[in-house]
């Protein structure tokens, strides 16, 4: 699963993904000339704005184009105030328009995995809810959480990767930090074993981006070069063996970055080709085929690449000209092609594609034009139609627009739209949905959540 911020993208397994956050926020606003005469000037909109809240609509006189658009109150917090510019506004005139009030600098990032979910605030600190059975939580404790807990001794937190039950977090001095099971190694600590990691533990230096499989964790350092530990059944490490690694080992030079499936990894290299390694029996490497044999060694699949996502058995690859291309499983209609046909080689599906996060069987799509777009299993309203069922969803389907972030659990999903609201739906058997309760039962439409 994964999210994105605009342009910018990390590729894991199960998610990842960066979004730009914001918290809304209902405050009392002084006016901008009562704060700093010299930089605003003096504003005949009435203040202060007594209980604003995003959205809400006021009426206001303002002295032009001139209206200060950032103000910063007493306590140093720092807020943009805008309102509608194609409505009439003129000094001495009251006009009806819609006040946007956000408080800056709350959620940066945010990830999902298979039936938990990772915030990470604008402040470096990083807040986690859902299943924590092997300290995935990384909260010190195994105790699952229904809403989100700050991540003790954590700051600095620069991005995060999450595996099905171990987690991956990357520090702003670019250090490499590991908590969860490592029931082969997949923490890179030197050992395998089957106790629950509740604390961070130090990886390694020099870390670029990271993804997180199954059992196998994935590490780009800033060099270039490509890094890997944990299950290797399959040949998911690339380092031309099915043997586990319990520290990582170098796999290939000259990467930009990475993408982990289940048992399957994607590289992308420098020259935007793509490669793969692990396992193909769903045709999920994009060869042509699809095999039981392990393919230790990363082939080459396809050039031209800009980014790619890998989850269970498929890739979805968006190529420079932002079109979509996915092989692999799709029993669940999940490639978004119009049929439950397996492919061996990518197909495209959609252009115009600016990110993609996948989840167990369900896709989330976002656009370039900022639509939002899903497709696969809704057994728990993970699509976000409004409903939950055992239909075929083969073909993607238009959910909402104004979305700028997005990213997909296991039966799970996450969205951000461009006001900066945060929206969850579909299992939350965990927790993972952060809503403060754990339940059995579908969540199909959308919930706006804060903290």
């Amino acid at each position: 699963m994964y999210s994105c911020l605009k342009s910018r993208f990390i590729n894991t397994a199960f998610l990842v993904a960066i979004c730009a956050g914001w918290i809304f926020s209902q405050t009392v606003l002084p006016c901008p000339g009562q704060l700093n005469p010299t930089r605003y000037g003096i504003s005949s909109l009435n203040c202060p704005f007594d209980n604003v809240k995003v959205g809400d609509e006021i009426y206001f006189t303002v002295d032009g184009p001139s209206f200060a658009k950032e103000i910063t109150d007493p306590n140093t917090n720092v807020w943009w105030v805008g309102f509608d510019w194609s409505k009439p506004c003129y000094q001495g005139t009251a006009t009806k328009g819609q006040l946007t009030v956000i408080k800056k600098a709350n959620i940066s990032n945010v990830v999902a995995n298979y039936i938990n979910s990772l915030f990470l605030k604008t402040d470096g600190t990083l807040w986690t809810c859902g299943n924590n059975q092997d300290g995935e939580l990384g909260d010190g404790t195994t105790i699952s959480r229904n809403l989100p807990v700050k991540m003790p001794n954590m700051t600095g937190v620069k991005s995060m990767a999450a595996g099905t039950y171990h987690t991956l977090i990357l520090k702003t001095d670019n250090s490499l930090w590991a908590c969860g099971a490592n029931f082969y190694g997949q923490l890179g600590i030197g050992s395998a074993d089957n106790n629950p990691h509740v604390t961070p533990v130090k990886i390694m230096d020099n870390v670029k981006t990271m993804a997180a499989g199954d059992w196998f964790s994935l590490f780009l350092k800033n060099d270039g070069t490509l890094w890997a530990c944990g299950y290797n059944s399959s040949g998911q490490l690339g380092n031309g063996t099915t043997l586990d690694s319990y520290l990582p080992v170098l796999i290939m030079t000259n990467v930009k970055s990475v993408a982990a499936g289940d048992h399957h990894s994607l590289i992308l290299k420098t020259d935007c080709t793509l490669w793969a390694c692990g396992y193909n029996g769903f045709g999920q490497l994009g060869i042509g085929t699809a095999d039981f044999a392990a393919h230790s060694t990363p082939v080459k699949i396809i050039s031209g690449v800009r980014t790619m996502t890998a989850a269970g058995f498929r890739s979805f690859i968006i190529k420079i000209d932002n079109t979509l291309w996915t092989c692999g499983l799709n029993d669940h209609g999940q490639l978004g092609d119009g049929t439950i046909i397996n492919r061996y080689l990518p197909v495209q599906i959609m252009t115009g594609v600016q990110c993609v996060s996948l989840g167990g069987a369900h896709d989330m799509i976002l656009k370039t034009d900022n639509s939002f777009w899903v497709c696969g299993q809704n057994a728990d309203g993970e699509l976000g139609i409004g409903t939950a069922d055992n239909n075929l969803h083969s073909t993607p389907i238009q959910v909402l627009s104004n979305v700028q972030c997005i990213a997909a659990g296991g039966y799970h999903s996450l969205i951000q739209k461009t006001d900066g609201t945060f929206w969850v739906f579909g299992s939350n058997i965990r927790g993972q949905l952060g809503i403060g309760v754990t339940d059995n039962v579908p969540h199909p439409a959308p919930v706006k959540i804060s903290f």
